[in-house]
């Protein structure tokens, strides 16, 4: 349960608020129940409990839990809520993955059900950007080469053309 502008946001895994059909998340303004405009948010809710997380940050809200769609777009699991009728997918269908990690400096960024040409960004822990790439492959392997870097913790972002946050996570140099 959260507390944003006013009115009390409740989530977990449910179809009704008080007889009003919902989503898995409902609003109650202080009088009645009533659903959330964005509509289907999948299951809100991790775990035993089908509790949902929320915050409020900046004029939006967050939501976090257990659902592959907010608003009706693939969403996996965290979306920022904007206006009572406008999402923006913070967390999605796409998949990347790292492997080996920890690694000697070169390791393989396998990325999938991604449409659009990205760029790897990766940077050490002071911020300083130490590559930056095209990737070749959006659907399959790609060879990342960080063997010039010395051994530490890197965070990469994986980032497509039209500026959309595909995957980060971070990259650990152990020789």
């Amino acid at each position: 349960m959260f507390v944003y502008n006013g009115d009390l946001y409740v989530g977990g895994h449910f179809d009704t608020a008080g007889g009003i059909p919902v989503k898995n998340i409902a609003k109650w303004d202080g009088t009645s129940w009533s659903s959330v405009d964005v509509g289907v948010w999948g299951a809100i809710g991790g775990g035993i409990d089908g509790s949902g997380a929320f915050a409020a940050y900046d004029s939006s809200l967050y939501v976090g839990g257990g659902f592959d769609t907010a608003g009706g777009l693939p969403a996996r699991d965290i979306a920022k809520w904007t206006t009572p009728s406008s999402i923006a997918v913070l967390s999605n269908s796409f998949h990347c993955e790292i492997f080996p990690n920890p690694n000697n400096g070169s390791f393989t960024l396998s990325l999938s059900n991604i449409n659009e040409k990205c760029n790897i960004e990766i940077y050490n822990m002071l911020g300083e950007k130490v590559l930056t790439e095209t990737l070749r492959s959006t659907q399959g392997d790609n060879l990342i080469n960080l063997a010039g870097q010395p051994n530490g913790v890197y965070l990469g972002r994986v980032i497509s053309e039209t500026g959309a946050l595909v995957g980060e996570g971070k990259v650990i140099i152990d020789r």
